[in-house]
């Protein structure tokens, strides 16, 4: 399963071999092992994962093991989680409330990337 889906994968994304292997840092026969199903190669854990977050997959996904792409999104915070935040926020010095002001902006801004 997992060879038929990282090749699918792959031609969905107009990738060659080559370039996932670079992307990987892995050589381009070691892709070409984890696409054929005789040779029963698989990358590590690690690179198990790298291939997921490339690919915008869960690892479930990329195993056979669920048919969804993705997993779901986690629940937004609840207005009750909410409320504890915003009283820990006025715990913080003025200092601390612009730098976790910065960090928000920053989080918001690499999820955008995604």
């Amino acid at each position: 399963m997992f060879e038929e889906r990282l090749k699918t994968l792959r031609y969905e994304h107009q990738m060659s071999q080559k370039v996932l292997a670079e992307k990987l840092f892995v050589s381009q026969q070691a892709v070409a092992k984890w696409e054929n199903p005789s040779s029963k190669a698989s990358p590590n854990p690690d690179t198990l994962m790298r291939i997921a977050d490339l690919f915008d997959v869960s690892v479930d996904y990329l195993l056979g093991k669920t048919d969804q792409k993705n997993s779901p999104a986690p629940d937004r915070a609840s207005e009750e989680e909410l409320q504890k935040l915003r009283e820990l926020v006025k715990e913080l010095s003025p200092q601390q409330q612009e730098e976790l002001y910065r960090y928000g902006k920053y989080l918001a801004s690499q999820r955008r990337e995604e």
